[in-house]
C-alpha cells in the first residue's frame, strides 16, 4: 500500500490549524463505505430528500475538498480560489448542502492505524438530479450532427481557409459547446495563432446554422463539449500555398 503524507496548513470553516495528514488513500481503500456505487447512490438520495435543483448549466461542476477525521466525521476545506467558486456557484452551493447528508465516510488506515485524510469529490448537480438513483447504470449518449459530419468539415474548412494560414508544424484545436437545444456556441481556438485572424474566424463560426442532436444523460438533453483537430481538415500542401 502506498500513501503520501503532507504537512499542510488547512483552512477549515471557523478555524485553522497545522498538522500531518494523509493526502491520498492507499490503493486498496476507498473513502466511502460500499465504494463509489454507494457514494453515488447516497448522493442521489440526499439530492432528492433535500429537494435540490440541477444547475441551469448542465456542465457545471465543483470539485469539493473535505477532511475525513479518524472518527469518520468530516470538515470542509476552504477553497482559496474565489474565482472558481463564483464561476461554479450553483454546483458549489449544492456540494455544501449535500455532502453533510452523507454518513458513510471512512478514514484511511495503514497497519491498523487510522489517519485524517483529504479527498476531493466532483459534484455535477445535473447528473445527480437525473441519475438512476442506484449508483450505476447511467446512460450517456454523445451529441451528433443531424446532417452528414462531412458537411461540418466542409463549412469549417471554408471559414479557416478564408483568413487563416496554418503552419504545418503547429497543431490547432477548435472547441465549442453543443447546447441542449442542439446549437453551437462558445467557440475557442487553442494553439499558436494571430489573434486578429482568430477574431474573424470566431465571428464566422457564430454564423453557422448547423443543427445537432444534443447529448443526453439518461434521456435528458444536456450541453456537451466538442473538440476538433483543425489540422485534419486540410490538405497541407494546398493550404500552405494558399494566398
Amino acid at each position: 500500500m502506498k500513501a503520501s503524507f503532507l504537512f499542510v496548513l488547512l483552512c477549515f470553516s471557523g478555524f485553522t490549524f497545522s498538522q500531518v495528514i494523509l493526502s491520498d488513500y492507499p490503493v486498496d481503500q476507498f473513502y466511502y463505505k460500499g465504494g463509489n456505487t454507494a457514494l453515488q447512490k447516497d448522493l442521489s438520495k440526499a439530492f432528492k430528500e433535500l429537494e435540490l435543483k440541477p444547475c441551469d448549466n448542465t456542465m457545471e461542476t465543483y470539485n469539493i475538498s473535505i477532511l475525513i477525521e479518524k472518527d469518520s466525521s468530516i470538515k470542509f476545506i476552504k477553497d482559496m480560489d474565489s474565482v472558481n467558486v463564483e464561476k461554479n456557484k450553483c454546483a458549489f452551493d449544492v456540494a455544501r448542502e449535500i455532502i453533510p447528508e452523507l454518513k458513510s465516510w471512512q478514514p484511511a488506515e495503514i497497519q491498523g492505524q487510522k489517519f485524517q485524510s483529504i479527498v476531493k469529490i466532483l459534484i455535477n448537480p445535473f447528473q445527480i438530479a437525473y441519475s438512476t438513483g442506484e449508483g450505476y447504470g447511467d446512460n450517456v449518449v454523445h451529441a451528433q450532427m443531424l446532417s452528414d459530419a462531412d458537411y461540418l468539415h466542409v463549412q469549417l474548412k471554408k471559414i479557416f481557409q478564408k483568413t487563416f494560414r496554418l503552419n504545418m508544424e503547429q497543431t490547432i484545436y477548435l472547441s465549442f459547446t453543443v447546447t441542449k437545444e442542439g446549437l453551437m456556441k462558445d467557440f475557442v481556438l487553442d494553439g499558436n495563432y494571430d489573434k486578429i485572424e482568430v477574431s474573424r474566424i470566431i465571428t464566422d463560426l457564430k454564423h453557422l446554422k448547423l443543427k445537432w442532436k444534443p447529448a443526453t444523460f439518461n434521456g435528458v438533453p444536456m450541453d456537451s463539449k466538442q473538440r476538433i483537430n483543425v489540422n485534419q481538415l486540410y490538405n497541407y500542401g494546398e493550404l500552405y500555398n494558399h494566398d
